[in-house]
């Protein structure tokens, strides 16, 4: 006699599974590529995917502890370019720990910086410490061209991703 409504929000279900699946997906990758470009590509894809960007990019320091770009999705070679070489930590820091800036326009940078995230459209960005057995290998930055509060899960998400690029 009576109808009963059951209504959820599926919603976070979803993403968490696509987010797991990314993953897996980056694991896998990491087990059986052959060369690092593919680990690059497939940990880009997988940050994108889980923080809700288009835009990310590995940088690893080289022999004189100078951050490079090693992939970049999004980004222009300009920006690059204005970029690199750029960390907020030092070489031998011991335990760094990921930088997030909501709104660029709220902080305090320098003239380069701030012309160079101006012309790329940037307004919210994230800096993840790829780190290996306590040593810094290079970063993993995270773009967003509106600002974005970082979340304790992005970041953990972003940690996560993180392990696999330096492990490799």
């Amino acid at each position: 006699i009576g109808l009963r409504w059951s209504i959820r929000d599926i919603t976070e279900r979803k993403r968490g599974e696509e987010r797991q699946a990314k993953l897996l997906e980056l694991v896998e990758t990491v087990n059986r590529a052959k060369a690092l470009p593919e680990i690059y590509e497939a940990a880009v894809s997988a940050i994108c995917k889980c923080l809700g960007t288009s835009r990310a990019s590995i940088l690893l320091c080289d022999d004189d502890n100078v951050m490079r770009f090693k992939f970049a999705r999004g980004l222009s070679l300009e920006y690059r370019q204005a970029v690199e070489g750029h960390s907020p930590w030092k070489p031998d820091d011991p335990n760094p720990q990921a930088v997030t800036i909501e709104d660029v326009a709220d902080v305090s940078l320098e003239e380069h910086f701030r012309k160079a995230f101006k012309m790329e459209r940037i307004r919210s960005l994230a800096f993840i410490p790829l780190l290996y057995e306590g040593r810094l290998l290079g970063k993993f930055m995270v773009y967003y061209a509106l600002p974005h509060h970082f979340t304790e899960e992005e970041l953990r998400l972003a940690n996560a991703i993180a392990g696999p690029v330096s492990y490799a």
